[in-house]
């Protein structure tokens, strides 16, 4: 294996290992949940950010139960207030 930047070789030979474990406590950093979108929010797209002090934790899209901290990255799409609630609700990863 070689690391080249710009067309020059800056060090060669070895191997290269990367290990990483995912959180697996609720609420961390890095660790994923399904959210519901507030009732009256705006309509969210995958990418977006958003709080989790007012997004509740939803496993049916039925409506959520308490909240979570931090901000979230939205990894799908979020309808706004007035959808079913199973269109409010999608995987969101926490980022901080």
């Amino acid at each position: 294996m070689a690391l080249i930047s710009n067309g020059t070789t800056i060090a060669s030979g070895g191997s290269l290992s990367v290990s990483v474990t995912p959180p697996s406590t609720f609420n961390a950093v890095g660790s994923y949940a399904f959210l519901r979108n507030e009732n009256n929010a705006s309509t969210r797209q995958a990418g977006d950010t958003i709080s989790g002090s007012n997004t509740p934790c939803d496993s049916d899209g039925n409506g959520g139960t308490g909240s979570s901290s931090g901000t979230w990255r939205v990894m799908g799409k979020m309808s706004g207030s007035g959808a079913d609630g199973r269109n409010r609700t999608t995987v969101c990863i926490r980022i901080s």
